[in-house]
This record gives structure tokens, sequence and C-alpha cells, in this order.
């Protein structure tokens, strides 16, 4: 099997499933004496085991993440607990954007502005300047600016 601590590729998920169809049930495998299969001994974590201890591990390692957890909330389940935690981390980055959009509305508010319908731009050798914006651009970009928050809200 992987390493330890790699739960992010299929290849552990695959050499888990493949590791418990082909020795966790083999009756070879079976402890006679009590009549209890390899795979039981292994989620039980039994210590006199001499094969199967790096899936013992792996299950000790999980147990300890998901206690970890448990400590922080003891009450919920840990999916719970991640899920929130996503959901938190999403609205943060949305709240991010809207703040954006907000902060961009307001320096195009505070833009001068020319009630014509052309926007004066110029060119000072290598700087350029926005000496007025129409009122028709205004309106444009504070379109877009409405249309970019509903999408981040929706």
């Amino acid at each position: 099997m992987a390493p330890l601590g790699n739960f992010v590729s299929n290849v552990v998920e695959d050499d888990a499933r493949i590791w418990r169809l082909s020795e966790a049930h083999d009756t070879a495998r079976m402890d006679r004496a009590n009549w209890v299969s390899f795979d039981r001994r292994v989620c039980d974590k039994d210590g006199s085991l001499s094969f199967g201890t790096l899936q013992v591990q792996r299950l000790k390692e999980i147990e300890s993440y998901i206690k970890a957890i448990d400590l922080i909330l003891p009450l919920k389940e840990p999916g719970f607990i991640l899920a929130v935690a996503c959901l938190l981390i999403f609205f943060f980055l949305i709240a991010a954007e809207l703040m954006d959009c907000f902060r961009f509305a307001e320096a195009l508010i505070t833009l001068p502005r020319l009630y014509s319908l052309r926007t004066i731009v110029v060119l000072n050798g290598q700087q350029i300047s926005l000496v007025a914006l129409s009122m028709w651009r205004l309106g444009f970009m504070l379109v877009l600016v409405a249309i970019r928050m509903a999408v981040a809200i929706i």
C-alpha cells in the first residue's frame, strides 16, 4: 500500500479495496482459535498482528485526525465541522469579491465626469491621465459592477 499520510490519490483507496477483498477476508489469515477474521482484527487494532500493521497504522492515523476535530466541537460529526469550515472559507472569498466590487464602484463614482459622450484621456510622455469620464461609460461600468456582484452572490 501507499505510504502513510497520503489520502489524496485514488491509489490509496484502490490499494485498500484490493487488500480488503484479497487478504482481509481470506480464510487462511483468519484467527482459527477465536474464529475472528483478519479484517476484524485490523479494525479492532489488534496489537498481536504480525501482518496488517500498515493498515492498523492507517486506521490509527485516521482516528487521531477525527479525534482532533472531535475535541473542537464534541457534539458534531467531523463531516459537519469540515463542511462548515469549507462554507466559511467560501463566504470569506465571496465577501472579499464583494468588497472589491464596492471599492471599484466607489473609485468610478469619484472620477471626474463630463456630461458629454466622450471620455477624455491625455498622454503626457510615458504617463496616461484620465481627465474626465463620460456619463454613458460610467453607467456602463456601474452596470458591469452590479452584474459582477450578482454573479458572486449567486
